[in-house]
């Protein structure tokens, strides 16, 4: 799922790619049962375990409000946005996890390297090489960057750089700028999960 403002550009989405669950909108089953190898040049595209990240059905409805329902395997997972006003939009996610297994919605943000990543917590982190691991409780249901807010679950976690396979390159390897911010939302059957998106505005 991408979302765009006229202020600050694309914000998440931008695609997917192979070997890179992180970059689905869902994900049904053990999402480390797809990764890719550093210098694997012949790498397996294929899950090794029980993982459903690639939709095998999709369903669009415009009323009462825009949702996308998508087909994962044993499940069945839906994406519903609704724009608050021209600053505000909710975005709020669901699934019926009926099948016992974990199953995960995911925002990527593209990355600003020049500007801080600020959580709710209070933290400021500068975007790089390294990598950054945060768990809810250090996460704190808040990120701010490069002129927006993201209000997410209690529950959500933040993993950096979520990085493609770049099949560019014989390795498949891919450099930081190329990578995603993944915000990771854990999903239970009955329960909704909202993420509002707020654009800043300069303060009068």
């Amino acid at each position: 799922m991408s979302i765009w403002h006229e202020k600050t550009g694309l914000i998440t989405g931008g695609g997917n790619t192979k070997l890179q669950p992180g970059w689905s909108s869902f994900t049904v089953g053990d999402q480390r049962a797809l990764a890719h190898r550093a210098g694997d040049t012949h790498p397996n595209f294929l899950p090794q375990g029980t993982l459903f990240h690639v939709p095998s059905a999709a369903a669009l409805s415009l009323k009462p409000k825009a949702s996308l329902e998508l087909t994962y395997g044993p499940e069945t997972c839906r994406v519903t946005v609704e724009p608050q006003d021209d600053h505000t939009l909710a975005y709020e996610v669901q699934s019926t996890c009926r099948s016992g297994l974990p199953v995960a919605a995911h925002l990527t943000i593209l990355p600003r390297l020049d500007k801080p990543l600020a959580t709710g917590t209070g933290r400021s982190l500068k975007l790089g090489a390294d990598r950054l691991e945060l768990g809810p409780a250090e996460l704190g249901g808040l990120v701010r960057h490069a002129g927006f807010v993201l209000r997410v679950p209690a529950a959500a976690s933040l993993h950096w750089p979520v990085l493609p396979h770049n099949p560019y390159r014989a390795d498949g390897r891919a450099d930081p700028q190329e990578g995603r911010i993944e915000i990771r939302i854990p999903l239970s059957a009955g329960k909704p999960e909202r993420v509002v998106l707020e654009i800043e505005t300069p303060a009068k």
